[in-house]
Parts: C-alpha cells; sequence; structure tokens
C-alpha cells in the first residue's frame, strides 16, 4: 500500500499487472515529479496555456494510476490556470508540495518492496541443460513483462553455477528490477553467448 494512491483501482486498470503497475508508478515519479517547477517556469514566461497543459497531463496520468490526491490537485490547478484565478501562487505552492512528497512515498515504497533478483544465495553446479532452459523462460517473460521474470533470472543464475561472468549477472538482475526489458534482453542474450547455451533458442 502507498499512502495517497489507490493501488486497488490503479491495478485493475492495468489488469493486475503488477509488474507493469510498477513501473509506470516508478515512471510517474521520475517523469511528473517535477510538475509544479515546469508549471512555474512555464507561468514566469507568461505561457499560462503551457502550465495549464501540464497540470492537465499530470490529472490525467495520475488519475489512471489511481494516485488520487494528486489527481484532485492537479485538477484544481489546472481549473486556477484556465480562470487564471489570483490565487494561483498558492494553489501552485499547495501542488508542488503534494506532487514532491507523492513522488518521494512512491520511490520509497517502491524501494522498500522492489525484488532483489541478484541477492539470492551462491549456484549450483553448471548445468547446461537447465541453463538452456531457464534462459528460454526468462526471454519469454521479459518480451511479456512478466513479473515471474525475477523467478526465472534466479532459476537461470542457479543453472549457471559460476559459468557466465558476475557483473554481466548483476547487470542483467539490476535491468530486470528497473524495469527496463530492452536492456535486460540484450544482456540475457549475450550472456547466453558468452556461456555457449544458446543452442535451440530464438533470438530476441
Amino acid at each position: 500500500e502507498i499512502d495517497g494512491v489507490d493501488t486497488v483501482s490503479g491495478l485493475r486498470r492495468v489488469a493486475d499487472n503488477r509488474q507493469l503497475y510498477r513501473s509506470l508508478l516508478s515512471q510517474f515519479a521520475e517523469k511528473q515529479g517535477e510538475a509544479g517547477a515546469r508549471m512555474l517556469s512555464a507561468l514566469q514566461k507568461g505561457d499560462i496555456k503551457l502550465a495549464e497543459q501540464i497540470a492537465h497531463t499530470v490529472k490525467g496520468v495520475s488519475g489512471n494510476l489511481g494516485i488520487t490526491k494528486v489527481q484532485f490537485s492537479a485538477a484544481r490547478i489546472e481549473r486556477a490556470f484556465r480562470e487564471k484565478d489570483p490565487s494561483i501562487p498558492t494553489i501552485l505552492a499547495e501542488f508542488d508540495s503534494l506532487l514532491r512528497q507523492q513522488a518521494q512515498t512512491i520511490v520509497e515504497v517502491l524501494r522498500r518492496s522492489e525484488p532483489s533478483p541478484d541477492g539470492a544465495a551462491a549456484p549450483g553446479k553448471f548445468n547446461p541443460e537447465a541453463a538452456t532452459a531457464a534462459a528460454a523462460r526468462l526471454r519469454n517473460l521479459l518480451k511479456e513483462s512478466d513479473a515471474a521474470a525475477e523467478d526465472a533470472f534466479e532459476e537461470l543464475r542457479n543453472a549457471l553455477g559460476g559459468q557466465a561472468n558476475a557483473e554481466s549477472l548483476k547487470t542483467l538482475a539490476a535491468s530486470i528490477r528497473d524495469f527496463d526489458f530492452d536492456r535486460a534482453i540484450a544482456k540475457l542474450d549475450q550472456i547466453t553467448a558468452e556461456t555457449h547455451i544458446t543452442e535451440g533458442q530464438t533470438t530476441s
């Protein structure tokens, strides 16, 4: 649970795809956290229309993700821009404070609850057949942005038995954790090529 976020509603909008929802929340915090500052900059340049558009975007994105407090606040500042409300400075300051706090809360909760696929125990012996199967499964899951990719990574890491470069595995794990699936697939292909377990697999 995240304070200020209706996660039940947000998950429903993405068909209960938790991996995707985490990714979208992370993107919101990263890309929209400075929206208040962008609005202020637009106002200082006399472009109230741009400020209104930024507010409208935040309202829509936060509404889709169930970030209700920010959604309502964004709707209020958008209306203030449209009506040229003399209280804009105060309303914008309140919005900016709320948005920054919400973005920080999202980041902190996601960080505390994030999986750590690279923090497991030492792997066993190298098993080429198991590694090939695990790599193929992981690639398919990455293409589907499936949360089960974390488990598949662990299967692969264990099957490789220390055969793969530790830094490469760490990078792959980090990419999975950061929802950077394209990078994860590229790193996976590099690992399978280096460990000679690519036979019978399809390329991405």
